[in-house]
């Protein structure tokens, strides 16, 4: 047997969501041990220059290079069929040299006219390029079904990155930096050892920009992601300038403790599901599509919706708990809408914009996004200004519940992505259920006070998802069990 058939066998034994909760794990580690370490080892300042920086490399690697990481995923089974998935790394590659070049460009000159980005710009690149690369390697992996392999990657990405960054922050002057160039290490390192023959076994071919489709359908999708990463990360910019650094370094703590904890479990699920759906929709066009997607939005809501209100009631806590003290009192007060907005963002990201994914039309979606980003925007530097740190929350709350509407809205018109009502309003029953049994407990200030609302949440959510039969988990435990550990879908 191949190794991609070994793979695939054990993917449908072990299961999808199994497969990759070992990446989320790590990535969740990572995210909270990034917080938890830097928000004390380097100053406020620092931190909040940290934040920038952060989010200056999500921003100009989403635009410039996540399109050809897409393009990998998306195309290469089709190229494989054809004996081609060599030809396609190669242009890829290619694309990646150019892309690079116009991204570092504008990272360069954005240093020359903002001396504190300066100082950082470096780092940004650095980190981008190792990344992208990686990312480019796992993509590939993911596309051939390949998930446990991907999984591996994804998982030496994430620990390797915080545990090189946090290295350096503490035995070099390298200060916000440091982490920066800890991604920049552990991506260059997993490109090295698992990706020799697709980013280094063949030589970039250049070919025409302009008339390539994977193009096409890459930067449609990199100018949504842009968007949509525009309506999580703008406000940082914006708070930069109207408040200063210190109040970057508790807004991103906040957001970043609050947002990440549900976006780790979308992303678990998109990851696992992604491919399950583009399989169905190959197979058996908008048909397979509706009996895959009502199962995953069903999971997705019976897993997500109450992970963000058990955190919207405990985030205060956990913040608390978590970051550093000298920003931790403004940062708790992120947590409760964040956590409540990141549901809605992560249904628009990891469920409705599918339908524009599957039907080719990115660009479409791009579009859509604007109107969001522009309202984000407006109310962030009309809000920011009155209410604060507050302000940033209520902008972030309105934009990515009106980008979900939209996203739903518009997407039902490619392809139809199912949402059974009557199904999901049990999940969302269920969570009420829990919601008030965490607001009747006494508030809490403390780790052991933390782990016990957690256990008593849990616990009453799954009684109550029990007896309302939350995605037939009563009357169809063993079909629930397949889809699952992936042997039925």
């Amino acid at each position: 047997m191949t190794g991609q058939g070994q793979a695939r066998k054990a993917g449908g034994r072990g299961g999808d969501l199994l497969v990759y909760a070992l990446p989320n794990l790590a990535q969740a580690m990572a995210s909270f041990g990034a917080i938890i370490v830097f928000s004390r080892v380097l100053s406020p300042a620092e931190f909040g220059a940290y934040a920038i920086g952060l989010a200056s490399f999500a921003l100009l690697h989403t635009c410039f290079l996540t399109a050809l990481e897409a393009a990998a995923f998306r195309f290469r089974p089709e190229a494989e069929a054809a004996g081609a998935g060599a030809p396609l790394m190669a242009r890829v590659l290619g694309y990646w040299v150019l892309a690079f070049g116009a991204a570092a460009a504008i990272c360069l000159g954005w240093a020359m006219i903002a001396p504190d980005f300066a100082k950082i710009a470096p780092a940004v690149l650095a980190a981008m390029a190792g990344m992208s690369l990686a990312r480019l390697v796992v993509e590939t992996r993911r596309a051939q079904l390949r998930n446990l392999a991907a999984a591996q990657i994804s998982t030496f990405l994430a620990l390797g990155g915080f545990a090189i960054g946090l290295a350096l922050a503490l035995t070099t002057p390298l200060g916000a930096a440091a982490p920066l160039h800890g991604l920049a290490i552990a991506g260059a390192l997993a490109a090295l050892l698992f990706g020799r023959a697709e980013i280094f076994g063949q030589s970039p071919r250049f070919a025409n920009p302009f008339a390539d489709p994977m193009l096409h359908y890459g930067y449609g999708l990199a100018a949504a992601l842009a968007l949509d990463l525009g309506l999580s990360i703008g406000d940082r910019f914006v708070i930069d300038f109207l408040r200063g650094k210190e109040a970057v370094a508790a807004y991103a703590a906040g957001y970043g403790i609050a947002h990440r904890i549900i976006d780790i479990v979308f992303i678990w699920l998109g990851m696992a599901f992604a491919p399950r759906l583009q399989a169905a929709f190959h197979r058996d066009g908008k048909v397979g599509v509706a009996a895959q997607s009502r199962w995953m939005i069903e999971a997705m809501v019976a897993i997500a919706l109450p992970a963000a209100v058990g955190l919207a009631i405990v985030s205060p806590t956990l913040i608390g708990v978590l970051v550093g003290p000298d920003i931790a009192p403004a940062a708790q007060q992120i947590g409760p809408l964040i956590a409540l907005a990141a549901f809605f963002q992560g249904c628009s990201v990891h469920y409705f914009s599918e339908a524009f994914q599957l039907a080719k039309r990115p660009w479409r979606r791009a579009l859509i996004l604007i109107a969001p980003l522009l309202v984000n925007l407006g109310l962030n530097f009309a809000w920011i200004s009155i209410w604060g740190l507050a302000g940033a929350v209520g902008a972030t709350l309105v934009s990515f519940v009106l980008a979900c509407g939209l996203m739903m809205g518009f997407g039902r018109r490619l392809i139809p992505m199912a949402l059974p009502i009557a199904r999901l309003a049990r999940p969302v029953a269920a969570s009420g259920v829990m919601a008030a049994a965490l607001l009747g407990l006494p508030v809490s200030d403390d780790l052991v006070g933390l782990s016990a609302q957690v256990l008593v949440g849990a616990i009453v959510y799954v009684a109550a998802a029990w007896g309302m039969d939350v995605m037939g988990c009563r009357r169809d435990r063993a079909g629930l069990i397949l889809s699952l550990t992936g042997k039925a879908v």
